[in-house]
Protein backbone atom coordinates (compact mmCIF):
# COMPACT_ATOMS: atom_id res chain seq x y z
CA UNK A 1 0.00 0.00 0.00
CA UNK A 2 1.52 2.96 -1.09
CA UNK A 3 -1.22 5.53 0.47
CA UNK A 4 -4.42 5.77 1.77
CA UNK A 5 -6.95 4.57 -1.30
CA UNK A 6 -3.93 3.22 -3.25
CA UNK A 7 -2.45 -0.56 -3.62
CA UNK A 8 0.33 -1.22 -5.48
CA UNK A 9 2.45 -4.24 -7.03
CA UNK A 10 5.33 -3.63 -9.03
CA UNK A 11 6.19 -4.63 -12.47
CA UNK A 12 9.66 -6.49 -12.62
CA UNK A 13 9.17 -7.77 -16.65
CA UNK A 14 7.19 -7.65 -19.18
CA UNK A 15 6.95 -9.31 -22.65
CA UNK A 16 5.13 -9.07 -25.84
CA UNK A 17 4.34 -10.80 -28.83
CA UNK A 18 2.41 -11.15 -31.93
CA UNK A 19 1.31 -12.53 -34.91
CA UNK A 20 -1.16 -13.31 -37.91
CA UNK A 21 -3.20 -16.55 -38.46
CA UNK A 22 -0.77 -17.68 -41.26
CA UNK A 23 2.30 -17.49 -39.23
CA UNK A 24 1.02 -18.97 -35.91
CA UNK A 25 1.49 -22.55 -37.27
CA UNK A 26 5.19 -21.82 -37.18
CA UNK A 27 5.15 -20.99 -33.66
CA UNK A 28 3.57 -24.32 -32.62
CA UNK A 29 6.64 -26.12 -33.48
CA UNK A 30 9.26 -24.58 -30.97
CA UNK A 31 9.27 -24.32 -27.45
CA UNK A 32 10.94 -21.88 -24.88
CA UNK A 33 14.35 -22.91 -24.43
CA UNK A 34 12.71 -23.45 -20.50
CA UNK A 35 10.42 -25.58 -20.90
CA UNK A 36 11.08 -29.11 -19.37
CA UNK A 37 13.37 -31.21 -20.59
CA UNK A 38 10.61 -34.11 -20.94
CA UNK A 39 7.69 -31.88 -22.73
CA UNK A 40 7.00 -33.31 -26.21
CA UNK A 41 7.63 -31.28 -29.45
CA UNK A 42 4.13 -31.68 -30.16
CA UNK A 43 2.80 -29.37 -27.15
CA UNK A 44 1.34 -26.91 -28.95
CA UNK A 45 -0.24 -29.01 -31.68
CA UNK A 46 -3.73 -28.52 -30.90
CA UNK A 47 -3.46 -25.51 -28.40
CA UNK A 48 -5.65 -22.55 -28.96
CA UNK A 49 -4.15 -19.35 -31.35
CA UNK A 50 -4.10 -17.36 -27.97
CA UNK A 51 -2.05 -20.36 -25.86
CA UNK A 52 0.57 -20.53 -28.52
CA UNK A 53 0.78 -16.07 -28.57
CA UNK A 54 0.51 -16.67 -25.10
CA UNK A 55 4.03 -18.49 -24.78
CA UNK A 56 5.74 -16.26 -26.89
CA UNK A 57 5.04 -13.20 -24.59
CA UNK A 58 5.85 -15.18 -21.27
CA UNK A 59 9.39 -16.08 -23.44
CA UNK A 60 9.95 -12.53 -23.89
CA UNK A 61 9.41 -11.21 -20.50
CA UNK A 62 11.28 -14.33 -19.12
CA UNK A 63 14.53 -13.29 -21.23
CA UNK A 64 14.10 -9.46 -20.59
CA UNK A 65 14.05 -10.24 -17.01
CA UNK A 66 17.67 -11.79 -16.55
CA UNK A 67 16.06 -14.47 -14.00
CA UNK A 68 16.52 -18.28 -14.72
CA UNK A 69 13.30 -19.92 -14.89
CA UNK A 70 13.54 -21.74 -11.61
CA UNK A 71 12.90 -18.68 -10.05
CA UNK A 72 9.12 -18.54 -11.21
CA UNK A 73 8.32 -21.85 -9.92
CA UNK A 74 6.43 -20.11 -7.04
CA UNK A 75 4.24 -17.83 -9.03
CA UNK A 76 0.71 -17.90 -9.69
CA UNK A 77 -0.60 -17.22 -13.43
CA UNK A 78 -3.72 -15.57 -14.45
CA UNK A 79 -4.51 -15.83 -17.95
CA UNK A 80 -7.02 -12.82 -19.51
CA UNK A 81 -7.93 -14.64 -23.00
CA UNK A 82 -10.58 -12.59 -24.94
CA UNK A 83 -12.93 -14.75 -26.56
CA UNK A 84 -10.32 -17.74 -27.09
CA UNK A 85 -11.79 -20.63 -28.95
CA UNK A 86 -13.87 -18.97 -31.42
CA UNK A 87 -12.24 -20.16 -34.65
CA UNK A 88 -12.09 -23.91 -32.91
CA UNK A 89 -15.38 -23.54 -32.03
CA UNK A 90 -16.52 -22.83 -35.56
CA UNK A 91 -14.71 -25.31 -36.96
CA UNK A 92 -16.46 -27.74 -34.00
CA UNK A 93 -19.73 -26.58 -34.86
CA UNK A 94 -19.17 -27.29 -38.95
CA UNK A 95 -17.83 -30.83 -38.45
CA UNK A 96 -20.97 -31.54 -35.99
CA UNK A 97 -23.61 -30.50 -38.31
CA UNK A 98 -21.56 -32.86 -40.77
CA UNK A 99 -20.68 -36.11 -37.80
CA UNK A 100 -22.62 -35.75 -35.35
CA UNK A 101 -20.83 -35.72 -31.71
CA UNK A 102 -18.05 -37.83 -32.76
CA UNK A 103 -16.74 -35.97 -35.55
CA UNK A 104 -15.99 -33.49 -32.20
CA UNK A 105 -12.40 -33.37 -31.63
CA UNK A 106 -11.50 -34.37 -28.19
CA UNK A 107 -8.98 -31.55 -27.39
CA UNK A 108 -11.53 -28.82 -28.08
CA UNK A 109 -12.50 -28.63 -23.95
CA UNK A 110 -9.11 -28.96 -22.49
CA UNK A 111 -7.51 -26.50 -25.28
CA UNK A 112 -10.19 -23.78 -26.21
CA UNK A 113 -11.65 -23.35 -22.58
CA UNK A 114 -11.10 -20.12 -20.47
CA UNK A 115 -8.39 -21.89 -18.27
CA UNK A 116 -6.07 -23.46 -21.09
CA UNK A 117 -3.88 -20.88 -21.66
CA UNK A 118 -2.79 -20.97 -17.51
CA UNK A 119 -2.62 -24.50 -17.75
CA UNK A 120 -0.68 -24.77 -20.35
CA UNK A 121 2.22 -22.08 -19.08
CA UNK A 122 1.96 -23.63 -15.41
CA UNK A 123 2.85 -27.02 -17.16
CA UNK A 124 6.01 -25.12 -18.92
CA UNK A 125 6.67 -23.26 -16.00
CA UNK A 126 6.19 -26.27 -13.37
CA UNK A 127 4.43 -23.68 -11.19
CA UNK A 128 3.26 -25.03 -8.14
CA UNK A 129 1.15 -22.38 -7.45
CA UNK A 130 -2.55 -22.06 -8.49
CA UNK A 131 -3.37 -20.69 -11.92
CA UNK A 132 -6.79 -19.44 -13.87
CA UNK A 133 -8.23 -17.84 -16.09
CA UNK A 134 -10.64 -14.84 -16.01
CA UNK A 135 -12.83 -12.44 -18.08
CA UNK A 136 -13.07 -14.08 -21.66
CA UNK A 137 -15.11 -11.54 -23.12
CA UNK A 138 -13.84 -7.82 -24.78
CA UNK A 139 -13.34 -6.64 -21.00
CA UNK A 140 -11.09 -9.40 -20.43
CA UNK A 141 -8.15 -7.15 -20.01
CA UNK A 142 -9.03 -5.20 -16.64
CA UNK A 143 -10.87 -7.71 -15.35
CA UNK A 144 -7.03 -10.21 -15.75
CA UNK A 145 -5.46 -7.16 -14.41
CA UNK A 146 -7.72 -6.67 -10.92
CA UNK A 147 -7.37 -10.19 -10.47
CA UNK A 148 -3.71 -10.47 -10.77
CA UNK A 149 -3.86 -7.23 -8.43
CA UNK A 150 -6.13 -8.55 -5.61
CA UNK A 151 -4.90 -12.24 -5.85
CA UNK A 152 -3.25 -13.04 -2.37
CA UNK A 153 0.53 -13.46 -2.44
CA UNK A 154 1.30 -15.33 0.57
CA UNK A 155 1.57 -18.58 -1.03
CA UNK A 156 3.44 -17.37 -3.63
CA UNK A 157 6.49 -15.23 -5.13
CA UNK A 158 4.53 -13.27 -7.57
CA UNK A 159 1.60 -13.32 -10.28
CA UNK A 160 2.20 -13.52 -13.85
CA UNK A 161 -0.65 -11.90 -16.29
CA UNK A 162 -0.84 -12.72 -19.56
CA UNK A 163 -3.41 -10.97 -21.78
CA UNK A 164 -4.33 -12.17 -25.13
CA UNK A 165 -6.77 -11.48 -27.83
CA UNK A 166 -7.21 -10.43 -31.50
CA UNK A 167 -7.39 -7.72 -33.50
CA UNK A 168 -9.30 -7.20 -35.23
CA UNK A 169 -12.00 -10.37 -34.44
CA UNK A 170 -11.74 -13.09 -36.56
CA UNK A 171 -14.57 -13.62 -39.26
CA UNK A 172 -16.02 -16.81 -40.32
CA UNK A 173 -17.61 -17.87 -43.10
CA UNK A 174 -20.39 -20.59 -43.63
CA UNK A 175 -17.95 -23.01 -43.49
CA UNK A 176 -16.26 -21.93 -40.28
CA UNK A 177 -12.49 -20.57 -42.11
CA UNK A 178 -12.03 -17.72 -41.17
CA UNK A 179 -12.35 -14.96 -44.44
CA UNK A 180 -10.44 -11.54 -42.93
CA UNK A 181 -6.19 -11.05 -41.79
CA UNK A 182 -6.88 -10.68 -37.94
CA UNK A 183 -3.26 -10.75 -35.91
CA UNK A 184 -3.04 -12.72 -32.28
CA UNK A 185 -1.61 -10.41 -29.56
CA UNK A 186 0.06 -11.64 -26.26
CA UNK A 187 1.01 -9.46 -22.92
CA UNK A 188 3.09 -11.11 -20.28
CA UNK A 189 3.36 -8.89 -17.14
CA UNK A 190 5.02 -9.89 -14.20
CA UNK A 191 3.83 -9.13 -10.79
CA UNK A 192 5.43 -8.88 -7.30
CA UNK A 193 4.27 -6.85 -4.30
CA UNK A 194 7.79 -5.99 -3.29
CA UNK A 195 9.82 -3.89 -5.64
CA UNK A 196 12.80 -5.46 -7.29
CA UNK A 197 16.13 -4.44 -8.70
CA UNK A 198 15.42 -3.42 -11.78
CA UNK A 199 11.66 -3.31 -11.78
CA UNK A 200 10.24 -1.29 -14.99
CA UNK A 201 7.38 -0.08 -13.33
CA UNK A 202 3.90 -0.56 -11.44
CA UNK A 203 0.80 -1.57 -11.23
CA UNK A 204 -1.79 0.78 -8.79
CA UNK A 205 -5.46 0.46 -7.55
CA UNK A 206 -7.28 3.61 -7.15
CA UNK A 207 -10.03 3.95 -5.17
CA UNK A 208 -11.19 7.36 -7.20
CA UNK A 209 -9.74 7.22 -10.52
CA UNK A 210 -10.95 11.57 -10.16
CA UNK A 211 -7.91 11.62 -8.05
CA UNK A 212 -5.55 11.13 -10.84
CA UNK A 213 -3.66 14.42 -11.02
CA UNK A 214 -4.29 14.38 -15.25
CA UNK A 215 -5.57 11.92 -17.87
CA UNK A 216 -2.99 13.55 -20.24
CA UNK A 217 0.12 11.09 -20.95
CA UNK A 218 -2.57 8.46 -20.22
CA UNK A 219 -4.24 5.66 -22.39
CA UNK A 220 -7.26 4.46 -21.10
CA UNK A 221 -8.97 1.02 -21.47
CA UNK A 222 -6.17 -0.36 -23.34
CA UNK A 223 -7.20 -3.98 -25.06
CA UNK A 224 -4.40 -6.90 -24.78
CA UNK A 225 -4.02 -6.05 -28.50
CA UNK A 226 -3.47 -2.47 -28.03
CA UNK A 227 -1.85 -2.86 -24.71
CA UNK A 228 0.74 -4.72 -26.85
CA UNK A 229 1.69 -2.61 -29.06
CA UNK A 230 2.33 0.53 -27.30
CA UNK A 231 4.48 -1.48 -24.63
CA UNK A 232 6.42 -2.39 -28.34
CA UNK A 233 7.32 0.98 -29.35
CA UNK A 234 8.31 2.04 -25.68
CA UNK A 235 11.43 3.61 -26.47
CA UNK A 236 14.52 1.95 -24.36
CA UNK A 237 15.62 3.17 -21.23
CA UNK A 238 12.83 5.84 -21.71
CA UNK A 239 10.43 7.78 -19.51
CA UNK A 240 7.50 5.53 -18.14
CA UNK A 241 4.04 5.22 -20.05
CA UNK A 242 0.93 5.29 -18.40
CA UNK A 243 -2.21 2.73 -19.54
CA UNK A 244 -5.26 2.76 -18.00
CA UNK A 245 -8.73 1.30 -17.10
CA UNK A 246 -11.79 2.51 -15.35
CA UNK A 247 -13.60 0.31 -13.11
CA UNK A 248 -17.61 -0.12 -12.91
CA UNK A 249 -16.73 1.08 -9.03
CA UNK A 250 -15.50 4.37 -9.37
CA UNK A 251 -12.17 2.96 -9.14
CA UNK A 252 -9.07 2.73 -11.52
CA UNK A 253 -6.33 0.53 -12.22
CA UNK A 254 -2.80 2.73 -13.86
CA UNK A 255 0.00 0.42 -14.99
CA UNK A 256 3.25 2.81 -15.21
CA UNK A 257 5.64 0.80 -18.06
CA UNK A 258 9.17 1.70 -19.09
CA UNK A 259 11.76 -0.35 -21.64
CA UNK A 260 14.66 -1.40 -19.86
CA UNK A 261 18.16 -2.13 -22.14
CA UNK A 262 16.89 -6.23 -21.34
CA UNK A 263 13.74 -6.01 -22.88
CA UNK A 264 15.53 -4.60 -26.24
CA UNK A 265 18.14 -7.02 -26.25
CA UNK A 266 14.90 -9.25 -25.64
CA UNK A 267 13.69 -8.18 -28.60
CA UNK A 268 16.20 -8.30 -30.55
Amino acid sequence: MTHSGEACLHLSSWGTARADLSAIAALRKSLPAWAPKDTPGHFLKHADEQTVLAVAALDAAIGSSGRPTSDYHDWAIVAAPRFIGRLAGGATLQRYSRGGGSAISPHLIPQHSLHSISGALSILLSSRQPNFGVGGTGHSMVEGLLAAHTFPQSGSQGTWLIATGWEPEPQLDATGNCCNEPVCHAVALALQSAQQDGSCGRLRLLGDYQSIESSAGHYWSESAAGLCCRLAELVPNGPATCFGWHLPSGGALILEATNTAANLRAAA
